[in-house]
């Protein structure tokens, strides 16, 4: 049992007590301080409640949060991954090595990126494209290939870049447009149509991507869905219907022809307007050649009757 420290008994201390409520009871209290106390007390209390209610929202907010960020990130995990294994794919058809990757440290959804990873070496380890690392020529077919990566992924009314294929070396550049042929048309290295093309077709119907370039290589093989159009500009082109009717047959020729049968084309084109211009060019010459004729007999016949004029004598 324990002993009291201070040596006080019950009764000592509820005597205590009792002096003590007397002594409080002796305090006179302001009516209006112990109001606005009561009210503050009153006040005091709501904001507890409503900084109880505030934490539950908060904690519930959350967990929504928490739990469409997860479901967010397992869809673009998702879609992150089949761009990858088709910009592999590109990258496989070219001889190299590469693969795209989703970076998210944290919860923070505008901290994430995607890390496009590529190796244009044998038995090197695929690196973040970077400058540094990387010739421009690499980081236009890297860059390229992950357009058309995105293709399926993330639809889009339209694309387009923008001399992408200036740094190319041919060899890159003839390799990314049949990949090109091939995401749009499902053909492949050789412009056949592959089997089911024309159900993958479906997936990128009303998706275009437009490719700007002051060049194109020789021999490129068009998909069907592929058009090439060719700006001239210059004092003697022709008018605007002539150039529509043009173009329109230019592009039905390279829709329906290879690029080797164009340039035929094209050139016995050529051919046949060059020997048209030649054929107005003699006729011109011996229509001059006939006037000068003319006018030569004219001098001829003006001297002759000079000669013959008798002189009147004086």
């Amino acid at each position: 049992m324990k002993q009291n420290p201070l040596k006080l008994s019950l009764d000592d201390i509820s005597s205590e007590c009792e002096t003590k409520k007397a002594e409080l009871a002796l305090i006179q209290i302001d009516p209006e301080t112990k109001k606005k106390y009561d009210q503050l007390v009153a006040k005091l209390e709501q904001l507890n409640a409503e900084k109880a209610e505030i934490q539950s929202s908060l904690s519930s907010a959350a967990n929504t949060m928490a739990q469409r960020v997860a479901a967010f990130k397992n869809d673009v995990t998702s879609i992150t991954s089949s761009m990858s294994q088709r910009f592999s794919s590109f990258m496989a058809d070219l001889k190299n090595a590469g693969s795209v990757e989703l970076n998210a440290p944290d919860s923070n959804v505008l901290n994430w990126g995607l890390e496009v990873k590529v190796s244009f070496r044998q038995n090197d380890e695929p690196s973040i494209l970077s400058a540094t690392r990387h010739s421009g020529g690499e980081r236009a077919v890297s860059t390229m290939l992950v357009l058309l990566a995105m293709q399926d992924s993330t639809p889009m009314p339209f694309r387009l870049v923008d001399e992408i294929n200036q740094g190319m070396d041919p060899m890159y550049e003839r390799g990314v447009m049949q990949i090109l042929a091939r995401v749009f048309d499902a053909v492949d290295g050789e412009g056949r149509p592959l089997p089911g093309a024309k159900a993958q077709k479906k997936s990128v119907v009303s998706r275009q991507l437009f490719v700007v370039t002051p060049k194109l290589l020789p021999d490129l093989r068009h998909a069907p869905s592929m058009r090439t159009l060719v700006v001239f500009n210059g004092p003697e082109i022709v008018g605007q219907m002539e150039a529509h009717a043009y173009f329109t047959s230019f592009c039905d020729l390279v829709a329906a022809k290879s690029s080797r049968e164009l340039m035929e084309t094209v050139e016995d084109g050529i051919e046949l307007v060059d020997d048209e211009v030649e054929t107005e060019e003699e006729e011109e010459e011996e229509e001059e050649l006939e006037v000068e004729g003319a006018l030569g007999k004219r001098k001829s016949s003006g001297s002759r009757g000079d000669v013959g004029v008798k002189q009147p004598r004086h």
